[in-house]
C-alpha cells in the first residue's frame, strides 16, 4: 500500500491521512499543495476535509502497516497511530511542522501546550496537545480567521483529537490496541500467506461508526474522496463480508433501507450529515440476496426484514418507474443506472433499459423464495414477475438481440455500451437464440483485462471515460455469475483471473484501463476490494 493511493485510517474514524500529489490528486489537490495531511471525512466536510498540513522533507520512504505508518526522511522519522476513532498520536524526531490546510480556520490556545482549532468549513474543531518536545509557535490572527504553523525540532510527540476527547493510553498501548483491532477483523477472513490483508484493510479502515444520519456502522466508498456510502456500492461490501463478519453485512445491505420512503423509493447517496435524493441507483438487491441466501442460512426475523424493504423498493420501481405505462420500467439518468455517462444515455431520458427489468425478474426470483421462507404468500410477485418477462423480450427485442429504447417513443437507442448487456442475468428467462447472439456480442468488449464498458471499436471508446471504456468491478462480478451459471465457465474463469491480476498489480482503482489495465481514478474504492476478495474466494 503507498499513502497517495490509500489512506491511512482505523474502524470507526472519521479521520484519515493522505498523501496528496498532483499526479493522483489532481484537480482534488489541497490549496496549499502537495504533501502529507490529515483529513475529516464527515459529510459535512465536503466544502473542505483537509485539516493540518504535516511538512516533512518531500522525499520521505513510508512503512505502511494497517496500524501504524512510520515516514522516514534524511534526520527525520515520524510515526503515526490512532488510539481511538477519534485521535491520532503522532511522534518522532527531526524537523517537523505542522499548519492550518485550509483558510478561515480559528486557533485557539488553552495553555501552553494545548490548543483548539476550530475548521468551520469542515464542521469540526480538533484539540491539539503537545505530549513531549519543544516546539516555536507562529500564529497570525487578521480578525476573522487564523493561520498557525507548530515546528518541532528533536523528539516530539503531539495528539491530535476531536474536541471532547479525553481518554489517553501510551503510545506503544495504542499501537498494541489498534494491531489487535485489526487483526480480530482480518482473523476470519484465513488469511496466513496475507494475500487478503490490503484487502480487508481497505474495508476496516473505510468503516466509519454510526452517528447523526448515519444509523449503522458504515463501510464508506473510499476514504479519498467517495466519503458517503451509494445505494448499490453498498450491497457489494455486503456481498464480500457476509461469509466473515455476518452481523456487520446485514448492516451493510439494511444501511440504505434505514431511510426508504414509504413509497418503496431509498435515496443515491447518504453519510453522517445528510441522505440525497435526486438519483436512485440500479435494483441489484435481489441478485446480491440470491447470492446471500445461497450461502447461509438467515434466521426469520432478518429474512423477514429482507422481504418487506426489498418488496417495497421493486414496487417503486414498477409503478413509480414507468412513465408512459407500458408495464417496462425506466431510468431517468444515468446515474439511475449506476452507469452515469454510459452512451445508452446519449439520447434524452428516460430510457428503457433491459438490464433494468432484468434486474427487477432475479429481484422478485428471491422476493418469492423470501415469501416461502417468512411464511407469506407469494402470488403478487409471481404475478408481476411473469407480467414484467411477457412483457420485456418483445419489447426490447431487435435484431436478434435486447436493445434499449427510449420511453415512449420506443426508439431503439443505438450504443455500444456494455450495459444492456447486463440484462444477461435474466439469461434463464430468454430464448437460447437471443442468448446465443449476445454472448456473441460480449467477446467484443473483452479484452486482456477484463470486459469494456464501451465497446473498444466505438468512435465513443474513451480510455479513462468513467463509463464509456474502463473495467469496473461490479460489472466483472456480474458478468462472471452469470457467464459461470448459463455453461460459460471458460468465459468466466478468464474475467476472474484477469481481474485478479489486474488488481494485484494496480490495486483497487475505482475502474480501470480496458487496454492497459491501469488503475484509474479513487486508488482505494472499497467495492474494488470486495470484488477482489470474492472472486480470489
Amino acid at each position: 500500500m503507498k499513502l497517495k493511493y490509500v489512506p491511512f485510517s482505523m474502524r470507526g474514524s472519521y479521520i484519515a491521512v493522505s498523501h496528496a500529489t498532483k499526479d493522483i490528486w489532481g484537480k482534488k489537490l489541497p490549496e496549499k499543495g502537495e504533501g502529507v495531511y490529515l483529513r475529516y471525512l464527515s459529510g459535512r466536510s465536503s466544502i473542505n476535509p483537509n485539516l493540518f498540513k504535516i511538512e516533512i522533507s518531500q522525499d520521505f520512504s513510508e512503512d505502511f502497516h494497517p496500524h501504524l505508518l512510520r515516514l522516514k526522511s534524511k534526520n527525520v522519522v515520524v510515526e503515526m497511530v490512532f488510539e481511538s476513532p477519534e485521535c491520532l498520536r503522532i511522534r518522532g524526531h527531526g524537523s517537523v511542522e505542522i499548519s492550518n490546510a485550509q483558510k478561515g480556520c480559528i486557533f485557539l490556545k488553552r495553555n501552553k501546550k494545548s490548543f483548539v482549532v476550530n475548521f468551520p468549513l469542515s464542521g469540526i474543531d480538533m484539540t491539539l496537545d503537545i505530549l513531549n518536545g519543544d516546539h516555536v509557535l507562529k500564529h497570525e490572527w487578521n480578525g476573522m480567521e487564523s493561520s498557525c504553523r507548530l515546528k518541532f525540532k528533536g523528539n516530539f510527540e503531539i495528539a491530535l483529537c476531536e474536541t471532547g476527547y479525553t481518554t489517553r493510553k501510551d503510545f506503544e498501548n495504542a499501537l498494541e490496541d489498534a494491531k489487535r483491532n485489526f487483526e480480530e477483523f482480518l482473523d476470519p477472513f484465513g488469511n496466513a500467506d496475507g494475500t487478503f490483508e490490503d484487502a480487508v484493510y481497505l474495508l476496516w479502515s473505510s468503516l466509519v461508526k454510526p452517528r447523526e444520519n448515519l444509523k449503522r456502522e458504515a463501510v464508506l466508498m473510499s476514504k479519498n474522496w467517495m466519503n458517503s456510502v451509494w445505494s448499490w456500492d453498498h450491497a457489494f461490501n455486503a456481498l464480500a463480508l457476509f461469509p466473515y463478519h455476518p452481523r456487520l453485512a446485514i448492516d451493510q445491505f439494511l444501511l440504505m433501507f434505514d431511510y426508504q420512503k414509504e413509497d418503496g423509493r431509498i435515496p443515491d447517496f447518504v453519510n453522517d450529515f445528510m441522505a440525497y435524493w435526486n438519483f436512485v441507483k440500479p435494483p441489484i438487491h435481489g441478485w446480491v440476496l440470491r447470492n446471500l441466501l445461497s450461502s447461509s442460512e438467515l434466521d426469520i426475523e432478518t429474512l423477514s426484514e429482507f422481504y418487506d424493504v426489498i418488496g417495497r423498493w421493486t414496487i417503486w420501481w414498477l409503478e413509480k418507474m414507468d412513465y408512459d405505462k407500458d408495464g417496462i420500467p425506466q431510468y431517468n439518468h444515468g446515474n439511475d443506472s449506476g452507469w452515469d455517462n454510459s452512451t445508452v444515455f446519449l439520447k434524452p431520458p428516460p430510457i428503457e433499459s433491459p438490464d433494468l427489468s432484468a434486474f427487477l425478474i432475479v429481484q422478485m426470483d428471491s422476493l418469492i423464495s423470501l415469501a416461502k421462507n417468512v411464511g407469506k404468500p407469494s402470488d403478487e410477485w409471481e404475478r408481476r414477475k411473469e407480467d414484467l418477462l411477457k412483457k420485456m423480450l418483445p419489447h426490447f427485442l431487435n435484431g436478434g438481440k435486447l436493445v434499449p429504447v427510449r420511453s415512449s417513443t420506443h426508439e431503439v437507442v443505438n450504443s455500444k455500451s456494455l450495459l444492456p448487456y447486463m440484462s444477461l442475468i435474466a439469461s434463464d428467462y430468454m430464448p437460447e437464440e437471443i442468448v446465443k447472439n449476445m454472448m456473441k456480442d460480449l467477446e467484443m468488449f473483452e479484452t486482456n483485462y477484463g470486459l469494456s464498458t464501451e465497446m473498444p471499436s466505438s468512435n465513443l471508446y474513451n480510455p479513462d471515460g468513467y463509463w464509456r471504456g474502463p473495467i469496473w468491478a461490479p460489472v466483472t462480478l456480474i458478468a462472471h455469475d452469470f457467464l459461470r451459471k448459463s455453461g460459460h465457465e471458460e468465459f468466466a474463469e478468464r474475467l476472474r483471473k484477469n481481474f485478479i491480476r489486474m488488481v494485484e498489480k494496480e490495486g483497487f482503482a475505482e475502474n480501470f484501463d480496458a487496454l492497459d489495465g491501469k488503475g484509474r481514478r479513487d486508488r482505494a474504492h472499497t467495492w474494488t476490494a470486495s470484488v477482489y476478495l470474492i472472486l480470489r474466494r
